[in-house]
């Protein structure tokens, strides 16, 4: 059992990666931006005043997932972007827990050139799933912090310039760095 973590800046092919390298491993993929999705119905972005309020449920149901999916010992695959307070703390909470549950975990960051992020964020596939899709957004999330290049630290993993890589070559460097066997 492993667990696959896929992070970078928003629109960097993170979800794109994970679908190719779970096609290729055989891998669960957790699509954790769908339960963004949900809560997003609930308390609206448009509601400032929901904004911790859905941050902080998204970070207790995630938090909830991950626990279960070291536990019950799947090879899964998901993505993160770190992004906003609690995101760091997610982060660490995964690392803990693979580490609590002796685990292992492997952490890809996708760091393509900024201008290839505005190329990828006007994709019509992430207005589906209730993405940023405007350089106007991505420029704002970049602009916060913790959503875009920054490196997680303590923990040594791969880091791919995916700038000119394709999602199936991307997640093809990842199993062969890991050495992941499918």
């Amino acid at each position: 059992m492993s667990v696959c973590v896929i992070y970078g800046p928003v629109a960097s092919g993170k979800l794109t990666t994970a679908t190719e390298f779970a096609q290729k491993t055989g891998y669960k993929l957790f699509h954790n931006h769908l339960i963004q999705d949900i809560l997003v119905d609930l308390f609206p972005y448009e509601q400032p005043e929901f904004n911790e309020r859905r941050a902080l449920l998204s970070r207790k149901i995630r938090k909830d997932i991950y626990n279960a999916i070291f536990e019950s010992g799947v090879d899964v695959v998901t993505t993160v972007n770190f992004g906003g307070p609690g995101g760091l703390d997610l982060m660490r909470f995964i690392v803990e827990t693979a580490k609590n549950y002796n685990q292992p975990l492997y952490l890809a960051h996708l760091t393509p050139d900024r201008s290839e992020l505005d190329s990828r964020v006007v994709s019509a596939t992430r207005k589906n799933f209730r993405k940023v899709a405007t350089v106007e957004g991505l420029s704002d999330l970049l602009a916060r912090g913790g959503y875009g290049y920054e490196t997680f630290p303590d923990f040594d993993h791969l880091q791919i310039d995916n700038t000119e890589s394709p999602a199936d070559k991307t997640a093809e460097r990842i199993i062969e760095h890991y050495n992941i066997i499918s």
